[in-house]
């Protein structure tokens, strides 16, 4: 599931999902001050069945909570080595 802002960095995550065989689930990055985007973002999650949540580690502490409650990983894409 990407949880990326609309930028290059999405662009590149689904094409990296697409190029590794994997079905990418677009969303946001749910915004914690608004409790309708992360129910939203949490619907999304329990219905499409993620296997990883793929995000930058700024986001991290926000996607925890959600994580948890679906029973995946968090893959943030700043850190990873190539």
């Amino acid at each position: 599931m990407l949880c990326l802002a609309n930028d290059f960095s999405y662009v590149v995550g689904f094409f990296g999902c697409l190029y590794a065989g994997l079905i990418a689930v677009p969303a946001y990055v749910p915004d914690m001050t608004i409790p309708q985007s992360s129910k939203r973002v949490l619907a999304i999650a329990q219905n499409a069945q993620p296997n990883v949540l793929l995000t930058f580690s700024t986001h991290l502490n926000s996607l925890l909570t959600l994580a948890e409650q679906i029973h995946v990983s968090v893959m943030t894409i700043d850190t990873l080595a190539l």
